[in-house]
């Protein structure tokens, strides 16, 4: 195994009270981790490229890891696209991410997925994502693509943390959970992977609106 997921995931009371949610997220990121490392061990065979490329990837490239982690667990019961636009009077207009259904046995889950990579610099720039901002934003972006495709789907910014060196990667499991209920008590999720030595990683953390575009859900 390259890439190992850190044992202790953060979610918010919310979301655990949330249980389709739960369900829905808990299991992503379970299956993530062996796609996550799937794809390390196969595509990367040298070590100096999988330090400097497996855990540095680009938007896409982790949009495509997330589409396979969840298609491989939930099979038939997923739905999923990818990069795709909305019209306004027959114009394109945006462009969202990712989008999924879950067909969970009471109702399907709707959501919509505005994904974020970042590189972790500095331990006070850690936890800056913004949610509050990035809220509003994905409130905004997706209001058209709410319109066009499904009209109660949750709205989810997600960051990719680029965790460069081990200093990064002890950081990172230092701040959470209590780092993220103090510094961004708006983070509803954050799991953390990482290579054998703990030398580089990423760390994974989302906020999740609901379909009636409120904060807290």
């Amino acid at each position: 195994m390259i890439v190992e997921m850190y044992p202790y995931p953060y979610y918010s009371d919310n979301l655990k009270q949330n249980e389709p949610l739960h369900y829905f997220i808990s299991n992503t990121f379970k299956s993530f981790q062996k796609e996550f490392d799937l794809m390390a061990s196969n595509l990367f065979m040298e070590p100096k490229k999988l330090e400097e490329q497996a855990f540095s990837l680009v938007e896409s490239s982790y949009i495509g890891l997330m589409n396979g982690a969840m298609v491989k667990y939930f099979g038939d019961e997923l739905t999923c696209l990818q990069e795709f636009t909305t019209l306004d009077n027959k114009e394109a207009k945006t462009r969202a991410d990712f989008m999924v259904r879950l067909l969970y046995p009471k109702s399907p889950i709707d959501v919509l997925f505005e994904v974020n990579p970042k590189e972790e610099c500095k331990e006070n720039l850690m936890l800056d994502f913004g949610f509050k901002n990035e809220t509003e934003q994905v409130r905004n972006y997706y209001k058209d693509t709410r319109a066009n495709y499904v009209k109660k789907s949750y709205a989810v910014p997600i960051c990719f943390g680029l965790l460069g060196n081990s200093e990064m990667v002890k950081e990172a499991i230092k701040n959470y959970p209590k780092g993220f209920k103090e510094k961004n008590p708006l983070t509803d999720f954050c799991v953390i992977y990482h290579n054998n030595r703990k030398s580089k990683g990423i760390w994974i953390y989302g906020k999740i609106n609901s379909p009636q575009g409120a904060i807290s859900y």
